[in-house]
């Protein structure tokens, strides 16, 4: 079913969040729709550091393959999606507390990935960035903030 939701918005417009900037930048893997759209103005996404930037230009409209990789209903959910040899895994926590999110890669398949991480900084409008090569017997551990989230793309070598 499409969501009638309209996921990552970075400025405060109205309303303000409740969610992180990370938990926002996640959206773009986790929410799927024929229609979705990021709705915000440009001055919010000029903002963003470039690597959240250009995860929200190369995120695909369509996917070949997707997998619940962790989930408790309301608590957090973690989802990956393929579209060719490329996987993107969008993670959002729905709890007031900070955690940690052990992340099990072996969705991955065999080869070694590059991959870019960008998930909650200190505070909730900050981002931090990572880039490391993996594989899928490796295991990543990822802080999130009350609220929070992290978007990855894994790329093949």
């Amino acid at each position: 079913m499409p969501s009638q939701t309209t996921p990552v918005t970075f400025s405060h417009a109205q309303y303000p969040h409740q969610t992180t900037n990370a938990h926002e930048l996640a959206l773009s893997v986790v929410f799927e729709s024929g229609i979705q759209h990021f709705a915000d103005g440009p001055e919010a996404f000029g903002a963003l550091p470039e690597a959240a930037k250009q995860l929200l230009k190369d995120v695909p409209v369509a996917w070949d393959a997707t997998k619940l990789v962790e989930g408790t209903p309301g608590t957090l959910a973690v989802i990956a999606r393929r579209q060719g040899t490329t996987w993107w895994v969008g993670g959002i926590s729905g709890t007031t507390s900070p955690q940690t999110v052990p992340l099990d890669l072996s969705f991955l398949g065999d080869g070694e990935f590059d991959v870019i991480i960008v998930r909650d900084g200190a505070l909730p409008r900050h981002l931090v960035t990572e880039s490391a090569t993996m594989r899928a017997v490796d295991r990543v551990n990822i802080p999130l903030l009350p609220r929070g989230g992290f978007a990855m793309r894994f790329t093949r070598k």
